[in-house]
């Protein structure tokens, strides 16, 4: 049971991850009608290599690093409610 709690509290970290991506990039005018309009075009490959040139700015300017960091710490608080939920049971 604690395994699926962790599961599915990491669960909810992944879509909050993905709501805090997409926020970032329209903050930062990357999903304007008309960037969008203009990336219409493109080849999955310059598609590819503009993602991991925006993926490039967000690790300099430490976003990455933060985002890890925000996952480490959901996983040890999980660990630690597994711990806590064991501890209980065997008290």
């Amino acid at each position: 049971m604690q395994n699926a709690r962790t599961a599915h509290t990491l669960a909810h970290w992944r879509y909050h991850l993905n709501v805090w991506v997409v926020d970032h990039l329209k903050e930062k005018g990357y999903l304007t009608s008309e960037k969008i309009v203009e990336r219409d075009g493109w080849t999955s490959k310059k598609r590819r290599k503009y993602a991991n040139k925006i993926a490039d700015r967000m690790e300099a300017e430490g976003e990455i690093k933060r985002l890890h960091r925000d996952f480490r710490n959901e996983i040890k608080t999980a660990q630690f409610a597994n711990v806590s939920a064991l501890a209980r049971t065997l008290i």
